[in-house]
């Protein structure tokens, strides 16, 4: 209810009130029945109506007009946000402290707006920081998304790193696995870590994580393995790098599990966690193929030392063979079964045996010598243990198990290997060997294959001796060639006759220089030899004549071949060098006659212009020359106009001889 209509009800209940008590009053005094009064009771009645009406808004504007317009425009600058209005506030406080209502709501307006106003500056201020909190804070979390980003990105690397790793672990773990070794580690406790690869398993056919390492690398021996457990302990213990790296090197680099050969390597290494504490990892390979191939090689080996003794020493081999042979048919037998004392019988067989042992270690028969061992050291256990009481008993029972036929059939197995390798036409006879070319070059692959470099070399020089010729067979073919350049020339010529010694050589050896001296036949031949006529205006016979003299000296070979024709004229070299523009006439005319001769061998020293005289001493000659070098031989010339020519190749043989001969110890394979 607004205080309008309050104001209203109370001027109307106290203006009718007297008038009401003025009606009761008339009626009780008699003035009911009054039409001047009751009209004189209307219009007051009107009056107090109209007073009351108009009595609120007079009153209102009188006491609160100017308060109210105060207050509403102070309500509405408060209302738009200005706080910084206040109420003109009348001091109408008497002395009892009795104030307007009114001016006192104003008072409180004011000090409402007041602190409004103290609160807005500080709600300012806390807005104020709660947006540099926000902005901060947006700031904060920007900054923590950027690094959530950043360690979302590292998460994603790490990752993907971890893949890496797990993946590289992997396949280094299935690198290990599959590399046919065994890795394992342990530290002073000399336990197996847990971590080892699957090799291991298989080496030592069981788990071995916490084993003990002395006893998984010597299982049944007490010994040995108390040994590698005070040498591990001292290699733990040890800082001194010399004396640790002393006892690494006395621990087993080889061992044999189950039939297995074993290589181990030791490393020492720092724990992957504890840097300060030492592990030790153990490399186990499995060599036992290896070995085995070894094994095989060696026995190839020995079958080609056996091949090679049996072609280089045939003689002494196939006595030896065939002694063997008769001792197994006739004489083991025989003694055997003599009426002799069974202890006297025993030494004469272990002497015999003995003997036969060294002979085919000799003749490089080592399986047999091997066998032959055995059967020895079985005789040497027999006389061990019956001392002095040896019984013939005792002698049958041994020699059941080595019969005479299992002695021979130990040579027949040899033999028919060296037939397999040397063909079947080894043994023709007493004094003579057949080898198959092909199986020859395949005994020599298998030496450079399997041998040292130096081994292989004195055992190549030895075969190669197998194929050595006479070298006048290298030459079997020239008669038969200068008859028909004599044919074709109109010449007549006697029979070739290669003379002399027959020194062997290696054909592949002199293979190019034996073919080169076909320039030397053919120009004897051609240029040397005279027409048969001017061979008798010369007084000689009209049949010329070529020689080839072959001479053994030492360390040289010689080869002659001359002819009885024109001989060479020095002048007459001399005269072409100057137009060949070699040399001037004055050099010319101060070389020697063995020095101008020698201008044969020059490189392009024929022409044309000698062709007739000279054709194919120059070029040609010039090819023997370098053929003769290439052995390091020289030629030499002699010669006399009108009476022919020669020429003397000195070859060396020394060093066949050494390749051929060497007995001695390669110091590379000592």
């Amino acid at each position: 209810m607004t205080i309008k209509t309050r104001l209203l009800a109370i001027s109307l209940f106290f203006g009718i009130l007297p008038i009401v008590a003025m009606f009761v009053a008339a009626n009780q005094a008699g003035l009911g029945m009054n039409r001047e009064f009751h009209n004189t009771m209307a219009v007051a009645l009107m009056v107090t109506v109209l007073a009351g009406l108009l009595s609120p808004g007079i009153i209102r504007y009188w006491l609160f007009a100017s308060q109210v317009k105060q207050i509403k425009e102070f309500c509405q600058h408060v209302k738009a946000g200005r706080y910084d209005v206040y109420l003109n506030v009348p001091n109408e406080r008497n002395d009892d402290g009795n104030e307007n209502e009114l001016v006192d709501l104003m008072r409180d307006m004011n000090w409402m707006v007041h602190r409004i106003k103290v609160n807005e500056s500080e709600l300012k201020e806390a807005v104020c920081s709660l947006e540099q909190s926000k902005a901060k804070v947006q700031s904060q979390k920007q900054a923590l998304e950027e690094v959530n980003a950043a360690q979302l990105v590292v998460q994603q690397q790490l990752q993907g790193r971890t893949r890496e790793l797990t993946e590289a672990v992997d396949k280094v773990r299935n690198l290990l696995d599959n590399a046919g070794q065994g890795f394992l580690s342990f530290g002073e406790d000399l336990q197996v870590a847990g971590e080892y690869s699957a090799e291991c398993v298989m080496i030592f056919n069981q788990e071995i994580s916490g084993k003990m390492v002395p006893e998984l690398l010597y299982p049944a021996d007490k010994r040995q393995q108390a040994f590698l457990a005070a040498l591990f302990d001292q290699i733990f213990a040890a800082e001194d790098t010399f004396l640790r790296d002393s006892y690494l090197s006395l621990l087993p680099e080889e061992l044999v599990l189950e039939d297995s050969y074993i290589q181990v390597a030791y490393k020492l290494i720092n724990h992957p966690l504890d840097p300060q504490r030492r592990e030790i990892l153990l490399i186990l390979t499995d060599i036992t193929e290896q070995r085995e191939m070894e094994r095989k090689i060696q026995e190839e080996k020995q079958v080609l030392s056996m091949v090679v003794k049996a072609v280089t020493h045939y003689q002494e081999f196939n006595a030896a063979i065939a002694e063997y042979q008769l001792f197994c048919q006739e004489e083991l037998p025989a003694l055997i079964a003599a009426n002799e004392p069974a202890g006297q019988k025993l030494n004469t067989l272990f002497r015999i045996i003995h003997t036969w042992k060294g002979t085919f270690s000799q003749l490089g028969i080592c399986r047999l010598a091997a066998e032959l061992h055995e059967l020895e050291s079985a005789l040497a256990a027999l006389r061990e243990e019956t001392a002095d009481d040896i019984g013939q008993s005792g002698l049958d029972a041994l020699f059941s198990s080595y019969s005479p036929e299992v002695l021979a059939g130990w040579l027949k197995t040899e033999l028919e290997q060296l037939k397999e390798i040397l063909g079947e036409g080894f043994f023709l006879a007493d004094e003579s060997i057949v080898i198959e070319n092909h199986k020859l070059q395949q005994l020599e692959e298998k030496i450079q294959r399997l041998l040292e470099p130096c081994q292989a070399r004195i055992l190549i020089a030895e075969l190669h001796r197998l194929r050595y010729k006479p070298f006048g067979d290298l030459l079997n073919i020239y008669p038969d060639y200068i008859a028909n350049v004599a044919l074709n020339q109109g010449k007549e010529i006697q029979p070739l006759l290669i003379t002399g010694s027959k020194p062997l050589v290696d054909p592949e050896i002199y293979h190019e220089f034996a073919k080169s001296l076909v320039h030397v036949f053919r120009n004897a031949v051609a240029h040397g030899l005279e027409n048969p006529d001017e061979r008798l205006e010369a007084g000689k016979a009209a049949q010329g004549r070529i020689s080839c003299v072959i001479a053994d000296q030492g360390d040289n070979l010689t080869v002659a071949i001359g002819d009885d024709g024109r001989g060479i004229a020095a002048e007459r070299m001399r005269q072409l060098a100057v137009a060949k523009g070699m040399y001037s006439e004055s050099e010319a005319a101060a070389l020697t006659d063995v020095e101008a001769i020698r201008l044969i061998f020059a490189d392009g020293f024929s022409s044309t212009c000698a062709a007739n005289e000279l054709s194919g001493r120059g070029v040609g000659l010039s090819a023997v020359r370098q053929e003769t070098e290439k052995l390091g031989g020289r030629v030499d010339i002699i010669t006399e106009p009108g009476k022919g020519t020669q020429f003397i190749f000195v070859l060396p043989l020394a060093h066949l001889r050494k390749d051929g001969e060497e007995n001695g110890t390669c110091i590379g394979c000592r």
